[in-house]
């Protein structure tokens, strides 16, 4: 089973299920953790993706399922099972291994290019990806790298774009599983950002071919992780 965890309901799978339910025989199951639903065993596990929400890791006060997350975060990590943490996601990994999630300098909302370093090289979640991705944003908070954690992609306004956290682990800040209907929604709902709507909505359309082989081409590598662990 493929585990999709879920912290806002407008905060979807979007490509990712698509991809997950099309081209794979994995059954995929989404948790829903605003609508309480319960953590699944880790034995029934074969990957987990922690998507992103409007919420910061350190609010738990506000957001008890938080905590929970954490803990589970921290078993499957334990128990080597490949994980990939998306925006929020990532950034609770950072946080169960102890690293520093703090507000960004830079708050990142629209499309921007994440260019891989160096370490992407020979790391098999960016195999076969080109060196510029063409990414969708939407963060105010950025993580530091864990002590044992290898940065693979970067950017100007951000600094800690993708992560390896260990060997099964992964964090991106961006968001690969971007759609058009996901992406109007947000800007429908989130309110309070002196954004061009349009040109947001414009953009993806202009990039869209690139932008989705690009998508299809990570979720082929982690599923091909997945079926080699």
């Amino acid at each position: 089973m493929i585990l999709i965890i879920k912290h806002k309901d407008i905060e979807g799978a979007g490509l990712f299920g698509d991809f997950f339910k099309s081209k794979t025989n994995y059954k995929v199951k989404i948790i829903e953790l605003e609508k309480k639903d319960k953590f699944p065993s880790l034995d029934e596990c074969k990957a987990i993706i922690s998507l992103g929400g409007p919420m910061s890791v350190y609010q738990e006060e506000e957001y008890p399922f938080l905590k929970e997350e954490k803990i589970f975060l921290k078993e499957a990590i334990k128990k080597d099972i490949p994980i990939l943490g998306v925006c929020l996601g990532a950034q609770l990994l950072a946080s169960v291994l102890k690293a520093k999630v703090e507000k960004a300098k830079n708050p990142e909302i629209g499309w921007y290019e994440v260019n891989l370093i160096a370490s992407a090289k020979k790391d098999p979640l960016f195999y076969n990806l080109p060196k510029t991705l063409k990414v969708f944003q939407w963060h105010e908070d950025t993580f530091k790298i864990p002590k044992m954690g290898v940065l693979l992609a970067t950017a100007n306004t951000c600094k800690n774009q993708a992560v390896r956290f260990s060997r099964y682990c992964w964090g991106l800040q961006f968001h690969p599983e971007m759609n058009l209907k996901m992406l109007k929604e947000w800007l429908k709902v989130y309110e309070g950002y002196n954004l061009d709507k349009e040109k947001i909505i414009n953009s993806f359309s202009a990039i869209k071919r690139i932008y989705l082989k690009q998508a299809e081409t990570l979720f082929d590598n982690f599923l091909r992780i997945i079926k080699k662990r």
